[in-house]
């Protein structure tokens, strides 16, 4: 049997201490933790939550590339692949 990943939207949350977590909703509308992000040097937990966050949304980009080989600049995907990039270094669009 293939896993898996939980399904998107994952969002960042305040997790305490130095934490910040990312977070999903289950079906019945309950927010649970996926993953905590730590600090690495500086205050890169933000960046770093940030781009895992956006997982999900990475991950079917990709696999629609794969099913549509010759994706022409200025399509809607095109500019879905700007906001997710947008969102997974942390700009504001």
């Amino acid at each position: 049997m293939k896993a898996q990943h939980t399904p998107g939207p994952w969002i960042v949350a305040e997790g305490g201490a130095s934490l910040l977590k990312v977070c999903a909703t289950t079906p019945r509308g309950l927010v649970k933790s996926i993953a905590q992000v730590g600090g690495y040097g500086g205050d890169s937990r933000p960046a770093n939550a940030c781009l895992i966050s956006t997982a999900p949304e990475l991950l079917a980009l990709l696999q629609e590339a794969q099913e549509r080989p010759l994706i022409t600049e200025g399509s809607d995907w095109w500019s879905r692949v700007g906001a997710v990039v947008a969102k997974a270094t942390g700009e504001k669009l």
